[in-house]
């Protein structure tokens, strides 16, 4: 006879981390693309979207965890009491310390740490948790996303990728013949993890249309090398061949694939009280 299994027993986490084994990449060095980032995003739709769905009055704490440059940081000081910046990159917080000078804001706390140490006895407590893009990499998400359950006293708001977002990478490494991971929905298996944990979780696609943008192929093949590390010339060869087919100059003279937009998913939750 078949054995039956609960949803109930299913160890997310434990799936959690299998998905993401091989997936792990070497630590990136943000310090590097600091300077390059806010010029790579400048006319991202993301930020927008997310921004839509934050709940955020002029009373409120909140800590905006792996906050780049600030590209986010920035709009949620405007609408909040005060902002904890957090991220590991010192030259990200330099750039969001400049943005607050001209901005004229000064609400805004920078701390330089690795945001997957945080917990409610190091950090305290703070209204609404924003983490955007940031936690993806997290092993041992579970103990993550508690600690983030923990800090919050009214909302966690984290985004993850959607479906479709490494599609048009994926091409990229199939044409200079690397192998593509095994593709696994992140958000499902948050959804799922939340779930049995006893929290219980809202779903949004954000619906981005931007289209990624660049100013010319051996920029398109440098954001790759970031993306996936670094590639031989033989490889780079390829790459080149590859954009050089797929990509097509707009009416501002950026390089663009139309298909190629970004695809992401917000999770979030109110805390009960």
């Amino acid at each position: 006879m078949k054995s039956e299994e609960n949803i109930e027993d299913i160890d997310w986490d434990y799936i959690w981390r299998k998905e993401l084994g091989e997936k792990k990449r070497e630590k990136k060095d943000w310090n590097e693309i600091a300077d390059k980032f806010g010029k790579w995003i400048e006319k991202d739709d993301y930020p927008i979207k997310l921004l839509n769905h934050v709940k955020v009055s002029p009373s409120d704490s909140v800590m905006d965890l792996g906050c780049g440059e600030g590209t986010i940081t920035i709009p949620l000081a405007k609408k909040s009491g005060h902002l904890l910046a957090v991220d590991k990159s010192d030259k990200m917080l330099d750039l969001i310390q400049a943005k607050m000078i001209d901005e004229g804001l000064s609400n805004i706390i920078t701390l330089r740490q690795d945001i997957l140490t945080l917990n409610k006895d190091n950090i305290g407590q703070y209204d609404v948790i924003v983490a955007s893009r940031s936690i993806n990499s997290a092993y041992n998400m579970k103990e993550v996303l508690s600690n983030l359950n923990d800090i919050a006293r009214k909302y966690v708001y984290i985004s993850f990728y959607g479906p479709n977002n490494r599609k048009e990478e994926n091409k990229a490494l199939e044409a200079i013949g690397k192998k593509v991971p095994r593709k696994f929905d992140e958000y499902i298996i948050i959804f799922n993890l939340l779930n049995s944990m006893g929290i219980h979780p809202n779903v949004i696609n954000l619906e981005c249309e931007s289209v990624k943008g660049y100013d010319s192929i051996n920029e398109a093949i440098e954001r790759f090398n970031w993306r996936i590390g670094t590639v031989s010339d033989k490889e780079r060869e390829k790459l080149n061949n590859h954009f050089k087919k797929n990509l097509i100059q707009n009416s501002e003279g950026k390089w663009e694939n139309p298909n190629n937009k970004g695809d992401w998913v917000l999770i979030w939750w109110k805390k009960e009280i």
